[in-house]
């Protein structure tokens, strides 16, 4: 009998060793983020920059809990939004994928709100909403980096990001992450970027689509000391960014 309650004796410390590396392995929730003073923003803006915030903080536990959590809101190829179901064009694929990207990201660096790239980015938000506009360039010509120049200097690696007809900042974000129809994932690459440490966010209703939200990030910026330029066509056009449009 001394043999079996050795062999047990083994089997119960082994068992307590394996429960030991899996709770170690288990990842712990990041610590609570505060919503961030922000008079320059509107409601909706600062709770999308506090999105973007949590993502960064902790892109796997973004993606164990949000992100699943919009996934568990498709029917089918469609994502219901309210009372509406949108039609997507991938369907879950891409929101798996973002979440097997993100579990593999334990953080990413923090990144900085700026007042004037926020400003930059409602400018386009209010003119697309205006127009129905969905495109990165204005009717004028002017793109990102001529309404960037207006307000600042900035680095020439940036990222412009376009979201429509979510209007809640979870959403948005999520939706943004899953990249739908876009082969690159640009938009998802571009929140996840490292390199990016400063940015801003505009949001505004759109003629044709409900809502709009743009997002600009960029890696380093300094604001103009005698406040904004006038707008001119700039060569320093953003390096980054992917043209998306959600399904009607």
């Amino acid at each position: 009998m001394t043999p079996c309650v050795a062999l047990g004796l083994v089997m119960s410390l082994a068992g307590d060793a394996d429960a030991k590396r899996r709770k170690k392995r288990k990842a712990k929730p990041p610590k609570p983020l505060k919503m961030l003073k922000t008079p320059f923003l509107d409601a909706t803006e600062a709770r999308v920059w506090h999105e973007l915030r949590l993502v960064r903080q902790s892109p796997r536990h973004y993606a164990a809990s949000k992100m699943k959590a919009f996934k568990g809101r498709y029917e089918g190829a469609n994502i219901k939004v309210g009372d509406t179901l949108l039609q997507t064009n991938e369907g879950t694929r891409p929101v798996d994928e973002a979440i097997a990207e993100m579990a593999r990201i334990k953080r990413t660096k923090r990144i900085k709100l700026v007042a004037e790239i926020a400003r930059a980015a409602k400018d386009h938000a209010v003119y697309m909403g205006k127009t129905g506009s969905t495109d990165h360039v204005d009717g004028r010509g002017y793109g990102p980096g001529a309404r960037l120049d207006a307000y600042g200097s900035w680095s020439t690696r940036n990222a412009q990001i376009l979201s429509f007809q979510f209007s809640e900042p979870t959403d948005i974000v999520a939706w943004l992450l899953t990249n739908d129809g876009i082969a690159s994932r640009g938009y998802r690459r571009a929140l996840l970027n490292k390199r990016f440490r400063v940015g801003g966010v505009g949001c505004a209703n759109h003629k044709e689509y409900t809502f709009t939200c743009v997002i600009v990030l960029t890696e380093k910026f300094r604001k103009h000391r005698n406040g904004p330029r006038p707008l001119r066509r700039s060569n320093n056009q953003l390096k980054v960014y992917v043209q998306e449009k959600q399904g009607k």
